[in-house]
């Protein structure tokens, strides 16, 4: 199995949302996404309906996108969002969505507060490739994209992947589960060369890694 980890640092990159719709397509993979909107790179985001319609709250640029799903169910789970140029995950009824910047809806929880999220071990054993976001002890944000197949991961083994295991460890203190499977996929093009994690399918939501102008220039 190969995992991709990506850690973004708030300080100096943003994570937005990125909508298909907004380049006149209904749904796209996440490398052209990035190219067309100046993203540095992106990651996959939340779940969708068979029309292409998000499953779920987005939130881009500080206007609703799509609205929050309320009821129980484990693919609305949790939402991440930006805020304050901060990054946050939590249940729909745990975050104050007032001024938040960007936002999407997802699920299951994966990792709260450091710990295996409630009820991680009772969801499906089948393994499949896996998309997730988490947010470290230093509030770092963490992308993950991993192959599937016969040696994916399960949701309950992604989540203890993710989990923290010592001071200088890249696990999470909070993790969301993306969509997976043929939606699983992850670019970036830095100055090291080129990640490119391709999936099957096209989807209509991506998050996308932006640089924030340089602090040091804009004092």
């Amino acid at each position: 199995m190969l995992v991709t980890l990506l850690r973004v640092w708030p300080r100096y990159y943003d994570l937005k949302v990125i909508h298909a719709t907004d380049f006149g397509q209904q749904a796209s993979t996440v490398r052209p996404l990035a190219e067309a909107s100046g993203a540095l790179g992106a990651i996959n985001a939340g779940f969708f309906y068979p029309d292409l319609r998000p499953m779920g709250l987005v939130i881009a640029r500080g206007k609703p996108r799509s609205p929050l799903k309320k009821r129980s169910h484990p693919l609305f789970e949790g939402v991440f969002l930006m805020k304050d140029g901060k990054p946050y995950i939590g249940r729909p009824d745990d975050v104050d969505l007032k001024g938040t910047q960007e936002a999407l809806q997802s699920g299951p929880l994966l990792v709260m507060g450091g710990q295996l999220a409630p009820g991680i071990d009772s969801t499906s054993q089948a393994r499949h490739a896996r998309s997730a976001i988490g947010i470290d002890r230093n509030r770092n944000i963490l992308l993950v994209a991993s192959s599937g197949g016969g040696d994916g991961f399960t949701l309950a083994e992604l989540a203890r992947f993710l989990l923290p295991a010592g001071h200088d460890s890249w696990g999470c203190e909070e993790a969301l589960n993306l969509d997976g499977g043929s939606s699983t996929q992850l670019y970036l093009q830095g100055k090291g060369g080129t990640i490119d994690v391709r999936g099957l399918s096209q989807i209509p939501v991506a998050l996308g890694i932006f640089r924030r102008p340089d602090p040091e220039i804009s004092r």
